[in-house]
């Protein structure tokens, strides 16, 4: 989300030029592309053809025959303090737990977030493209103010109604986008 709403400032503030198009053009693939569709093509891609990624999954399939990694010593009884549990903390353990979970999340985040970049980048370019022709915007750069603020104090603050609007009504897809993309990725 916040991906696409830096790029489209930076986008309307651009518009017409070959880094409009190309971001315009990208944005519209990703947000008119179901999500499985792109959680597929990068399965296809990344873990397939490169062979750089899990394909799916939330942890590697060795831990489901050798065990998971333990982060602390389980023999701690109950009645020990928990500085005993800090003592026997197994950081190795730990960072390979941490390790295999990051690992196999790439994918899925990679593929809400590049629908959410489309999405948001295109809302965000149109309502700036909108404020920018506004008066207050044409007295700010009359008074001199850096570019940079000028968008992003007076054009992004009052073109951010209908991000905001949108990110809220964006939660619900991004729950059964979220759901659809564990089922791509085979997540439990």
């Amino acid at each position: 989300m916040v991906i696409g709403v830096v790029l489209g400032v930076v986008v309307a503030a651009k518009r017409g030029g070959k880094f409009d198009t190309f971001n315009v053009s990208f944005a519209l693939i990703f947000y008119s592309v179901p999500t499985f569709w792109i959680g597929l093509l990068l399965i296809l891609q990344f873990s397939s053809n490169l062979g750089w990624l899990p394909s799916g999954r939330a942890f590697p399939i060795s831990w489901t025959l050798k065990g998971f990694p333990e982060a602390y010593n389980s023999n701690v009884t109950v009645s020990d303090a928990s500085l005993l549990m800090t003592l026997n903390f197994n950081f190795q353990e730990t960072s390979k737990l941490i390790m295999g979970y990051v690992w196999h999340i790439i994918l899925p985040f990679l593929t809400l977030t590049l629908y959410t970049y489309g999405g948001f980048l295109l809302l965000t370019r149109a309502t700036m493209i909108d404020a920018l022709t506004e008066d207050y915007i044409v007295t700010a750069r009359a008074k001199g103010l850096p570019e940079i603020k000028v968008l992003y104090k007076h054009a992004l603050k009052n073109a951010s109604l209908p991000l905001i609007t949108s990110a809220v009504l964006s939660f619900a897809f991004m729950v059964s986008g979220a759901v659809i993309t564990e089922t791509v990725f085979n997540y439990p």
